[in-house]
């Protein structure tokens, strides 16, 4: 492929919720914050299960806050502080080639050998350069081809270098 691969979309709300979505998924799954999880969520069920032999009403309150804001809270909050700082609808345009990915909306370039990961999840795919990441939504593709050649061009880079 030695043209360039145009894409443009529409970031709104939607794309949005989707790329936080996906990123927190991919964070949550390649970062220590698993496991210190799943032990967070042992000690609490152990205080549950303390506080409901002992009759101690007021811990087994405050293990069972804990576990909701584990689950669902932190992600909830997350989200909204996210969604705040998103204004209104912009057109993107991206242009990818051999040298890398040009966002020209912020008048940037990402090289290949910058990028760590690209990730093809069900909505986009996600372009991980810590501290950065970027999520491209599946409809910035014109067809399944344009699609794939993007990732075709990742994986030359990741060969050669």
């Amino acid at each position: 492929m030695s043209k360039e691969l145009k894409l443009n979309f529409v970031w709104d709300k939607e794309v949005a919720k989707n790329s936080f979505d996906e990123l927190y998924k991919y964070e949550f799954n390649h970062s220590a914050k698993k496991y210190i999880g799943w032990f967070f969520i042992a000690l609490l069920q152990y205080g549950i299960v303390g506080a409901m032999l002992k009759g101690k009403v007021a811990i087994l309150i405050f293990a069972t806050v804990m576990l909701f804001y584990w689950y669902y809270g932190k992600k909830y909050i997350a989200k909204r502080r996210f969604l705040k700082n998103i204004e209104d609808e912009k057109d993107i345009s991206v242009v990818v080639d051999r040298n890398g990915i040009k966002f020209s909306h912020e008048d940037l370039l990402w090289h290949w050998n910058e990028i760590e990961d690209l990730v093809d999840v069900g909505s986009g795919i996600l372009i991980i350069k810590y501290p950065n990441h970027y999520f491209i939504p599946t409809n910035a593709f014109r067809t399944f081809e344009e699609k794939n050649n993007f990732k075709r061009l990742f994986k030359e880079s990741k060969n050669q270098s």
